[in-house]
C-alpha cells in the first residue's frame, strides 16, 4: 500500500484521557486499570453522596478507561485524538477493536486508522459540494394503447413500432455553498427528442435565507443551442401562499411570467394540495394542482395558450430512492 500523506488537525481532543485517569502517557495497561478502579470507587454514582458531580465525572472516566485499556483504540487516540477513536469504532470491517487482546500488530492498526482518517478527511472536503445526476426517458405508447392486440401481433415487426422513446433528458448539477444563504449551482444537460439532440451548460445562483418571509432569489443562465438568462423572484405572503416573478431573456426576446403558489388542506387526514397558477406573455395561462402522499404524486394541469386550451394528468411513483416511474396523459 502506498504511503498516505500525514493529516494535521487544528482542534485538540475535548478530553485528555490520561489526565482524566491521572496517569502518564507511557502508563501500562495494569497501571491504567488500577487508576480507573481507584477513581471509580470515588466517583461511581452508587458509591458517593455527591451524585451530581459523579454523574458528570464517571462517564468521562469510563470512556477514558475503555479507550486506554484497548491497544487499538489507544493507538488511534495517541495519533488522532477522539476523532481517530470514533473512526475506528465506526469501522465496519472489524467488530473487535475494543477487545484488549486484539491479535493484529500495532503497524496494522496504525495503517488502518490512517486510511479511515483519510476517508473522513476527504468526506469533510466534499461536504460543501453536492452533485446530482438525473436521467429522464419518455416512452410514447399511444399507438399501443389504441390498438393493443394489433401491437402484440406486430411486436417483432420493425416496420410497426407501436412503442418508442420520444424524449430523453440527462441533467448533471453540482451545488457549492459559498455562504450561509447563497449557493452556486453549475451543471448542464443533454436533450434528445425525435432524433434532434440539444445541450447546454447551466450556471445559477440561489439566495435563500432562514427567514421564511424573506425574498428568495434564483438567477439562472444557459449557454448552448438557445442561450437563456432568467431570474426567479419569490416572495412569501403567508405561511401557505407565495407570489413569484420570472423575467426570462432568450434569443426570441423577453418573456415575463407572474404567478402564485398556494397550499391548501381540504381534510385534516389527507395530505395538502399544492396549487399553482402562472401567466406568461408568450405561453399564456397555466395552472396546476398537485397531490403528494408517501411515494405517489399526482398532478393535474390546465392551460390556455395561443393554439387553444389543453388538459393534462400525470401520476408518478417513487420506485427506489433514486428512480421513479411516471405516466402522463395530455
Amino acid at each position: 500500500m502506498a504511503d498516505l500523506p500525514p493529516i494535521w488537525f487544528d482542534v485538540a481532543p475535548d478530553t485528555d484521557y490520561y489526565a482524566a485517569l491521572n496517569v502518564h502517557r507511557d502508563a501500562s495497561t495494569e497501571e491504567i486499570r488500577r487508576a480507573f478502579f481507584v477513581l471509580s470507587r470515588e466517583f461511581h454514582p452508587d458509591k458517593t453522596t455527591h451524585t451530581d458531580d459523579a454523574n458528570q465525572q464517571y462517564p468521562r472516566l469510563d470512556r477514558a478507561y475503555k479507550v486506554l485499556s484497548s491497544q487499538p483504540l489507544r493507538l488511534a487516540y495517541d495519533q488522532y485524538g477522539e476523532r481517530g477513536v470514533v473512526a475506528l469504532e465506526e469501522d465496519k470491517s472489524a467488530d473487535e477493536w475494543a477487545v484488549a487482546n486484539y491479535v493484529h500488530s500495532d503497524e496494522y492498526v496504525q495503517e488502518r486508522v490512517r486510511v479511515l482518517m483519510r476517508r473522513w478527511y476527504e468526506k469533510q472536503l466534499e461536504a460543501p459540494y453536492s452533485s446530482q445526476t438525473e436521467c429522464e426517458v419518455e416512452v410514447d405508447a399511444r399507438d399501443f394503447v389504441k390498438h393493443p392486440l394489433y401491437s402484440l401481433q406486430q411486436v417483432f415487426n420493425k416496420q410497426f413500432r407501436m412503442i418508442g422513446i420520444s424524449q430523453m433528458v440527462m441533467r448533471q448539477s453540482t451545488s457549492i455553498d459559498v455562504s450561509r444563504n447563497t449557493t452556486v449551482v453549475v451543471g448542464g444537460y443533454l436533450y434528445d427528442k425525435h432524433g434532434l439532440g440539444l445541450g447546454a451548460l447551466t450556471c445559477g445562483i440561489n439566495y435563500i435565507t432562514a427567514d421564511p418571509t424573506a425574498l428568495r432569489i434564483h438567477l439562472n443562465s444557459e449557454v448552448g443551442w438557445t442561450p437563456k438568462l432568467s431570474v426567479h423572484l419569490e416572495q412569501p405572503v403567508s405561511s401557505v401562499t407565495s407570489c413569484f416573478l420570472m423575467p426570462e431573456l432568450t434569443v426570441d426576446g423577453l418573456d415575463v411570467r407572474v404567478g402564485v403558489n398556494h397550499v391548501m388542506r381540504l381534510l385534516p387526514q389527507y395530505a395538502p394540495l399544492q396549487g399553482s397558477m402562472m401567466l406568461s406573455a408568450n405561453t399564456g395561462l397555466v395552472s396546476s394542482l398537485q397531490f403528494h402522499r408517501n411515494t405517489w404524486q399526482s398532478t393535474a394541469t390546465a392551460a390556455v395558450r395561443a393554439h387553444g386550451p389543453s388538459l393534462g394528468l400525470s401520476v408518478r411513483k417513487q420506485v427506489t430512492t433514486s428512480s421513479s416511474a411516471k405516466v402522463r396523459k395530455d
